[in-house]
């Protein structure tokens, strides 16, 4: 089965030369200023791709699934077609999918939480026989990096507890996110495949293209 996974596309989507697939992930920021309008943009280009299931997360800049339009992002994504997944999963073809938006506080967006205790309780709903995991953020030393202004120094932003979650998952093939644009897309460590699929650099330009995996 093929998936091709993007994110951070923020408005940008129509912009994408996407490959043949299976399965089509968006693991988040598929809006700028998280209006509905924008979301409708979005979905409406997505039901028109070609693939069997279209699977997609909020990220921090869709504030439309966190605040009063919320039951209406959800609905317009299943009036398109596309599965949506927050704190939720789906099995497809025998493969376990988990979906979550949240980040380390990151200025003041949406799906927000604080370090430490309070993101590692939203990590203990991911199941245990997850085989593909789908957040916004990284997991802390994982495609993670951001140039520090003042030092001239990559520093990492990814998240520690997920990472600690992430490493409990024995049966784990694929954790997608984005977030982070100027990183590389692609590792693989401990028979896991880590993919940041951010399509656009920090200046919001698309510089990347989808990635696409096998399982």
């Amino acid at each position: 089965m093929k998936l091709v996974i993007i994110s951070d596309t923020h408005n940008l989507h129509d912009k994408i030369d996407l490959p043949k697939g299976d399965i089509l992930i968006h693991c988040g920021d598929a809006t700028n200023r998280g209006t509905l309008t924008e979301l409708y943009k979005f979905t409406s280009w997505m039901k028109d791709q070609n693939f069997d299931q279209k699977i997609a997360i909020a990220g921090n800049h869709d504030h439309c699934f966190q605040n009063e339009n919320a039951i209406k992002a959800k609905d317009i994504m299943k009036q398109f077609g596309i599965i949506y997944l927050q704190d939720s999963g789906i099995e497809i073809n025998g493969l376990h999918i988990f979906g979550q938006p949240w980040q380390p506080w990151f200025y003041d967006w949406s799906f927000n939480v604080p370090r430490g205790d309070e993101i590692a309780k939203k990590w203990t709903l991911i199941p245990d026989n997850t085989n593909i995991l789908i957040t916004h953020g990284p997991p802390y030393g994982i495609l993670d990096l951001i140039e520090d202004d003042f030092s001239n120094r990559d520093l990492h932003q990814g998240c520690e507890e997920l990472k600690k979650k992430v490493d409990q998952l024995t049966q784990l093939k694929l954790h997608a996110f984005g977030h982070l644009h100027s990183n590389e897309q692609l590792i693989k460590l401990n028979k896991v495949n880590f993919v940041n699929a951010a399509i656009v650099d920090d200046n919001h330009k698309v510089i990347h293209k989808p990635t696409i995996i096998d399982l």
